[in-house]
């Protein structure tokens, strides 16, 4: 049909032998559903003892849309210093529209394959300069996603849950915990490195949802206000508006979402509307649980949630058992829950009234019901991953109960407790009495400092800022993939309203980024 694609298809099967001698194919459950060789579709993953996953995804569609697509995806082992490699390629009959080709340090910039890589590409000159911007050169691109995908190769290994255990051995034990979350967070900050470049840092990451239904409604009410460029959009991967709510209400119900070939194909911008996609409903019924809920700073979340999914918003206090079964009331009608969108954070549980604490001790029992995330995600994917993390993107860590000694410039360093949130608890400016009154070093970290960049220019002068990404499970490519984000700018020592209560022009917003089609 064309010789663009019969050399492709040239270059798959290349691919494809190499992956066959060198490695052993992995048989995931659910997978054969999304490779269909006849229907032209083949979706394949290998490993070795070096590999963890070698990934390739073709979509044939040349006699329906005129259109041939190729991702290939090499993530090394845990203790192999390889890049992350990455191939995409997308081919029309006369020739191809897209090409990408990347190598991502893992742990090594320096590794010979990507110097190799560099190497043997130097001479090429593309006939079209595509100029980046300079934070996408510097920050978005090539680091913050790689050191996104770095983090989830450490969550995936074998090696998590026994790494993490230890952070529950002060929490209640809930049953019928999932292997994995179905959404995680991860904050970077914007910092400047030695050479005055901006440079991403990963500074927290949770387990736990964080206001995905917010910002929507934040993207909808700026473009109100503010004129937005088209072409661009705060969602990430070919997520629409439409494609990320349909995912997230999957997610959350535990519905089956059922994705065309052309909305599995992330990196597709032209995904716009929710055609595309349906949804196998679990018939379970879900809820937000919350303590107080409508007492806290994020409860526009949970309307936005309710607004968005249709889910209903529950407090602790309002839930009862019977026998396995849990239940809540609502205008005399009892109602059955089969699945907890859980926002209950358990430190803020413990520092409640008797009452309470009692209805939270519900949870413990062995319930007939699923959670979105479950409790335990909250301590193992949390500041207490962040030592086991060995990233040039990622600020050096430690557990103070395993110091060896305590650093002189401690100037250089900041305090954190494991699982406080919304910054409770940090002290930014330590003194030696302060490690030194610590009741349980186990509870706390040391965290090198991050050089927070004044980035963003202001009527009021420069702020920092954060980037927080909103990482959601991928079924058909099982892997995370980032959808949508959150900035976060201060004026203070750090990010958060404590420390910005007299500042303007601060406080939370989104990072927009031009699309390609």
């Amino acid at each position: 049909m064309s010789l663009i694609w019969n050399k492709l298809i040239d270059c798959q099967d290349e691919i494809i032998s190499i992956f066959d001698e060198q490695a052993t194919e992995i048989k995931e459950p659910g997978r054969d559903y999304f490779n269909r060789p006849d229907g032209g579709w083949i979706n394949r993953v290998w490993a070795n003892d070096n590999v963890r996953r070698a990934h390739i995804d073709v979509v044939d569609a040349r006699e329906s849309k005129g259109l041939w697509m190729m991702h290939v995806c090499i993530f090394p082992t845990l203790d192999n210093p390889a890049p992350i490699y990455g191939f995409d390629v997308i081919a029309g009959k006369n020739k191809m529209t897209g090409a990408f080709h990347d190598f991502s340090a893992s742990s090594d910039p320096q590794h010979p394959m990507i110097q190799g890589y560099f190497e043997s590409v130097e001479h090429f000159v593309p006939e079209k300069q595509r100029k980046l911007p300079e934070w996408a050169t510097n920050i978005f691109t090539e680091k913050m996603l790689a050191t996104g995908d770095y983090v989830n190769q450490v969550i995936q290994s074998d090696q998590f849950n026994s790494i993490t255990e230890p952070s529950l051995k002060n929490i209640p034990h809930f049953p019928k915990e999932t292997p994995l979350p179905k959404c995680i967070v991860m904050d970077f900050a914007i910092t400047t490195n030695e050479q005055n470049e901006l440079v991403p840092a990963l500074i927290e990451l949770q387990g736990f949802p964080s206001l995905f239904a917010y910002e929507i409604l934040q993207d909808q009410c700026i473009r109100k206000i503010y004129t937005i460029p088209a072409g661009y959009s705060p969602y990430l991967n070919g997520y629409t508006k439409e494609k990320y709510i349909l995912h997230l209400e999957s997610i959350l119900k535990g519905n089956t979402l059922i994705e065309t070939k052309k909305n599995l194909d992330t990196n597709n911008q032209n995904i716009s509307d929710s055609s595309n996609n349906s949804i196998k409903n679990s018939n379970k019924h879900t809820v937000l649980l919350e303590i107080l809920p409508h007492q806290q700073k994020t409860r526009i979340d949970f309307y936005c949630t309710e607004k968005y999914v249709n889910i209903p918003t529950v407090c602790i206090t309002e839930i009862f058992t019977e026998g396995t079964h849990l239940y809540y009331e609502r205008e005399g009608n009892k109602i059955k829950i089969d699945r907890i969108y859980n926002r209950i954070i358990l430190d803020e549980l413990k520092h409640q009234t008797k009452e309470i604490q009692e209805k939270g001790a519900l949870l413990e029992s062995n319930l007939d019901i699923e959670w979105v995330t479950h409790p335990h995600h909250f301590f193992r994917i949390s500041k207490f991953l962040l030592p086991f993390l060995k990233h040039t993107n990622i600020p050096h860590t430690q557990f103070v109960d395993q110091l060896t000694e305590i650093p002189t410039a401690l100037e250089k360093y900041i305090l954190k407790p494991l699982f406080s949130f919304a910054g409770q608890g940090v002290i930014i400016d330590i003194s030696l009495a302060d490690i030194e009154n610590i009741k349980d070093p186990s509870g706390w970290i040391l965290q090198e400092k991050v050089n927070y960049a004044n980035c963003i220019e202001t009527p009021t002068g420069p702020a920092k800022a954060e980037l927080r990404l909103f990482y959601f499970w991928n079924e058909a490519k099982q892997q995370y993939i980032a959808t949508m984000n959150l900035a976060r700018l201060s004026k203070g020592k750090m990010i958060g309203v404590n420390y910005n209560k007299n500042a303007t022009w601060v406080g939370g917003s989104l990072a927009y980024f031009e699309t390609t089609n």
